[in-house]
């Protein structure tokens, strides 16, 4: 017995096993979710079937019914878990990477306006007739901070990490065209939506479609702005937050190059936040974090800026187009709340940011 229950305990690691890597690297890939869940579930019934025909074995005149009745059973379950995965899914496209939801918000906006949902996080809002707007608060501080520091006429390379609507290049042609843009989007079908429902023109920008860290450390010339805004659902990729990610964005930058990057955090403990100002205050001369203060107020998880270069900028506020304030942490209070907070820095090796970022959900 002891024999036979090992055999089992073994049958079912490598079904476990097999079964996990099929869903990751084919079925999901091929036919998504859920119709992923509709053949495990008829694979299931199929395997009863085989339980149930070799339970009747002493009555082999049963079998050809039993088997015929199993095998309807199997083509409705199919048929029927098809027509209902379609009709049942949330998303409007589910790609290797994401489940793409589109969602229209015209009504609230006054105007034509697509938000582009990726798993459950929004990553960006276009309004059809107005590229210039810039609704997403972070979006419209990081042009605000690129405007402090190249003024209105200078030209400058840019490289995105992370696409998703494509909502500031796409911005930045209409006020910024001096501005050249290469965008990092790991998910073709992210960029395919982009231009087939958010009014993007990916002619004019040179766009890679890899890991952002693999694509920027294939580029030999220098930027003057790298964003990054790469965050998965309610996380960030672990290799985009660490001090060697840090050294090979500033070899990417120019002299006068900043990096900008968006950090969600909760406002009571900045858990993520301190460990990413410790992290690119190994590399840069120069980590703020700029805040929205009616964010803040409002207590609870809040958008951050983080802006990292050589040289700090020459103000402690800023205005962006929408007339929002944004205040820069005054740089010796949060030198001190980085020095008593014993974050990390974070590395390839060591890069707890889902734990950081976990700490602040109640």
């Amino acid at each position: 017995r002891g024999r036979i229950l090992g055999q089992f305990y073994a049958l079912g690691a490598v079904g476990s096993i097999a079964g996990t890597l099929a869903a990751g690297y084919l079925f999901i890939s091929w036919i998504g979710t859920a119709m992923t869940l509709v053949a495990v579930t008829a694979a299931y019934l199929a395997m009863a079937g085989l339980v149930l025909l070799e339970a009747v074995g002493g009555a082999p005149g049963r079998r050809p019914a039993i088997a015929g009745v199993l095998a309807i059973l199997c083509l409705l379950v199919i048929g029927s878990g098809t027509v209902l995965a379609a009709r049942a899914t949330a998303c409007d496209r589910e790609s290797q990477y994401f489940c793409i939801r589109v969602e229209d918000l015209t009504d609230q906006v006054g105007a034509r306006t697509n938000l582009l949902v990726l798993d459950h996080l929004a990553h960006g809002m276009n309004v059809r007739d107005a590229p210039q707007v810039m609704l997403s608060p972070y979006i419209a501080a990081m042009d605000a901070v690129v405007g402090q520091r190249f003024g209105q006429a200078d030209e400058a390379r840019a490289f995105f990490i992370g696409g998703g609507a494509y909502t500031l290049p796409r911005a930045w042609l209409e006020t910024r065209p001096q501005i050249a843009s290469t965008i990092a989007e790991i998910d073709p079908a992210v960029t395919q939506v982009a231009a087939q429902r958010f009014w993007v023109d990916t002619s004019r920008f040179q766009i890679l479609h890899a890991d952002g860290r693999v694509a920027l450390a294939t580029q030999s010339s220098a930027f003057d702005i790298i964003v990054g805004d790469a965050f998965k659902d309610l996380t960030i990729p672990h290799h985009l937050v660490t001090v060697e990610f840090a050294r090979l964005v500033r070899d990417r930058l120019s002299e006068r190059g900043v990096f900008l990057m968006n950090l969600v955090d909760d406002v009571r403990r900045h858990h993520a936040l301190v460990a990413m100002v410790r992290t690119l205050s190994e590399v840069f001369e120069a980590v703020e974090v700029w805040v929205a203060p009616e964010q803040v107020a409002a207590g609870g998880r809040s958008t951050f800026l983080l802006v990292a270069a050589r040289t700090p900028s020459t103000t402690d506020r800023m205005e962006d187009s929408h007339g929002s304030l944004w205040l820069r942490w005054p740089p010796d209070q949060l030198a001190a709340k980085v020095a008593a907070s014993g974050a990390p820095i974070l590395t390839d090796d060591y890069a707890p940011i889902d734990r950081l970022l976990g700490a602040t959900i109640e």
